[in-house]
């Protein structure tokens, strides 16, 4: 089965080989994202992480440190989070 995507320029049909690929009509880019959306898909996929990221060309102590440090975060924030749990869960 073959991906078609519509252009937004003149509403041509056209056939997708690979995902940078101009209009076969217009000459336009069929994937045109603006800098505002790109700026905001990178904020949502950072928006989720909150550990330091591991490199792996990182010294072996770095990395060390690092991952206690993702461990401890993750130990805080799961005491944080029942903490809460049992603010909000025990007057109800």
């Amino acid at each position: 089965m073959q991906r078609e995507a519509k252009c937004k320029h003149c509403g041509e049909w056209n056939i997708l080989s690979n995902e940078n690929v101009p209009c076969s009509t217009c000459a336009k880019p069929l994937s045109e994202i603006s800098a505002d959306e790109k700026a905001s898909l990178e904020r949502r996929n950072l928006a989720g992480e909150i550990k330091i990221r591991i490199n792996p060309n990182d010294p072996w102590f770095l990395r060390m440190l690092k991952r206690m440090f993702n461990l401890a975060q993750l130990i805080f924030l799961s005491i944080l989070s029942f903490i809460l749990w049992v603010i909000f869960a025990g007057p109800g």
